[in-house]
């Protein structure tokens, strides 16, 4: 024993060293765990193995008189240092960030949080930055961030110019900056944006190895679905869904019917009508389980697209001829604009498309849209007015006032509606004729045929014939023909059916599954609005939904960046109060204490 207290020094020694071996194990992020937990178990065995050898010398050096004197200090700080080492290790561990910006500038939003949360298998994420620069550190704190939500990001920041084979392997050319995101052998790369929503959208398209087709109507008129700057266009939200995994192309429904590639169709109002064989091809789009997006503006003076609200009938949806005016000051954006109405909470019921929207809609102009109730279909309101709205049937006095008798809809008008078709035979599609037989027809039911009339027999005509006698019994001669007005009658009647039948493909076979958005507004979705509030949400969630992409039901970030703007006073105040005040007054409190004690 007595030799081992000669060796006391060196058990107190490596008992040092493990615990600081242990202590900077930990410090660097080391996981208590197998090699760190045997070095902190080791510290804790040799030094306390050290006090019983050295218990002597321990002893006396505590009661020695520069301890009792240094003890209190010596104390403080190491409760000091223990407090500091444990709160820092709370720290690491229980990570929580507070924004306290006024509208939650560096919070995540919902559609980034979604998508890290939904990964299933580990992204690496490489960044290839020069240190410090602007993009360097605001990338790096996005990362921070979502690296919180999920164990499956992998983050590694790469200085090309210090790892030059690295950046040579993944081709970074760009001096501004390259960040790839890897996932198995899929690569996405990012070298202009570096935002949470380019991260978001090349991460969507890493993950989801699926591009939707969407078919966007035109050649009645329509807004250009292309156009990036005038207001009525629809370039921006044709760009947010190009950058969310769809392929945005236009069609000529009565050139080409509705390409079988399309898994929606959009349609957005237009000047020119529709013809019967356009809306009979959408018809049997929609009956064959096709989507379709139908944005329906009100018009004023004449009503261009009388035929189709009268076809959007057999999807159970009524569109008036109408316009909502908006009487509830907390729906309005300004008081004296009754038309551009804002649409919150209860004003957007539960639906997969509206759950995930927190803010406002904004609706410029628009027309009623209601539920008709028919057997086979599933219809759901999407959007309502408030109680103090009405639809307005008449705009000739001003100013406009709810009329009893007149304006069907008063309080709560529906604007939205979406569509479920579960039985497609109640859509009728013209020439189509189910099979009979002793199997069952697509609609479940037997079909009768239809038996034409013998053609060698005259429809019946019970009408007084005007003239003298003879000329009445020529006409019974005759064999008592009908007269030219009926004939032409049943002849347009017959013409319309087979136009109609024109737009139904030839291989055509009913099919559950098609559904339908139909919205009262057009500018909601325009380049002048689609920024505001949910706007893009209402649209994106509508086509997300359509396609059955649940990925994409989800609340964005605004489209415009959440800037600080300093005037030119502001700046100059807070350079005097920041440079010449503070400080100023700091050392004229020091000159004033200087004084006092020196002279007073």
């Amino acid at each position: 024993m007595d030799t081992l207290r000669n060796y006391a020094w060196l058990v107190g020694l490596l008992g040092l060293v493990c615990f600081v071996t242990f202590f900077s194990m930990w410090f660097l992020n080391y996981p208590i765990e197998g090699p760190t937990m045997g070095v902190g178990i080791a510290a804790a065995a040799l030094l306390v193995f050290y006090l019983f050898l050295d218990r002597d010398q321990v002893g006396g050096a505590v009661q020695s008189r520069a301890f009792v004197y240094g003890a209190g200090s010596s104390l403080t700080v190491v409760v000091v240092g223990a407090i500091a080492v444990l709160g820092y290790g709370l720290s690491e561990r229980y990570d929580k960030r507070w924004d306290l910006t006024g509208r939650s500038r560096f919070t995540l939003s919902a559609e980034a949080l979604d998508a890290v949360r939904a990964l299933d298998a580990p992204v690496n994420v490489y960044a290839f930055f020069s240190r410090e620069t602007a993009e360097d550190r605001a990338f790096r704190e996005l990362m921070g961030s979502l690296e919180l939500e999920t164990e499956f990001l992998k983050v590694e920041f790469v200085d090309p110019l210090r790892n030059p084979m690295l950046a040579e392997q993944f081709a970074i050319t760009s001096s501004y900056g390259t960040v790839v995101l890897e996932r198995g052998e899929d690569r996405q790369r990012l070298e202009s944006e570096f935002g949470e929503m380019a991260f978001v959208r090349a991460l969507g398209q890493l993950t989801a190895g699926v591009e939707h087709t969407v078919c966007w109507s035109t050649g009645h008129g329509e807004s250009d679905p292309d156009e990036d700057y005038e207001g009525r266009g629809f370039g921006v939200a044709v760009q947010k869904m190009e950058d969310r995994n769809y392929t945005v192309k236009k069609v000529r429904v009565l050139a080409e019917q509705v390409p079988s590639d399309c898994e929606a169709l959009v349609v957005s109002d237009g000047l020119i009508p529709w013809t019967p064989q356009e809306l009979e091809s959408v018809a049997a789009y929609v009956a064959g389980g096709g989507r379709v997006l139908w944005m329906i503006e009100p018009h004023f003076k004449s009503e261009p697209q009388g035929e189709m609200l009268n076809d959007l009938m057999r999807y159970g949806v009524v569109v008036g001829s109408d316009i909502v005016i908006e009487a509830d000051p907390y729906h309005l954006i300004s008081d004296e604009d009754l038309t551009t109405i804002l649409l919150y909470g209860d004003e957007l019921p539960d639906h997969p498309i509206t759950s995930p929207m927190q803010a406002a809609v904004v609706l410029g102009m628009a027309r009623s849209v209601s539920p008709l109730a028919i057997d086979g279909l599933g219809i759901s309101v999407l959007a309502n007015s408030s109680l103090q709205s009405w639809a307005e049937t008449d705009l000739k006095t001003m100013p406009p006032q709810p009329d009893e008798g007149v304006d069907a809809l008063i309080g709560s008008v529906p604007l939205a509606i979406a569509v479920e078709v579960f039985d497609p035979s109640v859509i009728k599609i013209a020439g189509y004729v189910a099979p009979a037989g002793p199997e069952e027809d697509p609609f479940g039911e037997p079909a009768e045929p239809e038996v034409p009339e013998p053609a060698d027999e005259a429809p019946a005509i019970d009408e007084t014939v005007e003239g003298d006698a003879g000329e009445g019994d020529a006409a019974k001669a005759e064999g008592d023909a009908p007269d030219a007005e009926a004939t032409l009658s049943s002849e347009s009647l017959a013409n319309v059916g087979k136009d109609r039948a024109k737009g139904v493909p030839a291989d055509f076979e009913p099919k559950k599954g098609g559904r339908l958005v139909v919205i009262g507004d057009i500018d909601f979705a325009s380049n002048q609005l689609v920024a505001n509030g949910n706007n893009q949400d209402l649209f994106l969630n509508s086509v997300a939904w359509l396609v059955n992409d649940a990925s994409q039901l989800t609340e964005r970030p605004p489209l415009e960046p959440d800037t600080l703007d300093i005037s030119i006073f502001g700046v100059l105040f807070n350079w005097l109060l920041s440079i010449v005040l503070v400080p100023g007054a700091a050392v004229a409190f020091a000159f004033f204490v200087v004084v006092r004690r020196r002279f007073m």
